[in-house]
């Protein structure tokens, strides 16, 4: 659900996806501004 969330919020092309590493319970923050995004895990 998150790597999915991941990619759409960055517009990223599908196949994104599977490169996207997401530890299970683990808290993930994305926060962006004028064209640039900041992922924390």
């Amino acid at each position: 659900m998150i790597r999915a969330a991941l990619v759409y919020a960055l517009k990223a092309p599908p196949g994104t996806y599977w490169n996207l590493d997401v530890r299970p319970l683990s808290a993930t923050t994305v926060t962006g501004r004028a064209g640039r995004w900041s992922l924390r895990l």
